[in-house]
């Protein structure tokens, strides 16, 4: 979230603040939280207050997730971008339900 000259980002992975002044450091290079802890309280409690008020949806551990099993394959499902040089692979059956070929509706 933004909060004048002040951007803090919430990594929800780890759980822990960010906090960058966009005026000194536009590109976001220098972590302030440790020198501007009363800041970060601050602006973590106004975005809490904002998804609860806001109603959304929040992250939550899946508890079929298991460290140990493999990650499994990645599907391709021959997305073109010729523009940007990519070369074209063909759909592979079985095909995703939200995938049209065609003018299909």
């Amino acid at each position: 979230m933004i909060e004048g000259d002040w951007k803090l980002v919430h990594r929800i992975v780890t759980g822990k603040y960010e906090l960058f002044d966009l005026q000194a450091d536009p590109e976001e290079e220098h972590d302030r939280a440790a020198e501007h802890p009363q800041r970060v309280e601050h602006l973590a409690r106004v975005l809490e207050e904002h998804l609860q008020t806001t109603g959304a949806q929040r992250m939550r551990p899946n508890p079929e997730w298991d460290a140990e099993r493999p990650k499994g394959k990645q599907k391709n499902y021959g997305i073109h971008y010729p523009a940007g040089g990519g070369t074209f692979q063909p759909v592979k059956e079985p095909r995703p339900r939200w995938f049209k070929q065609g003018n299909e509706e």
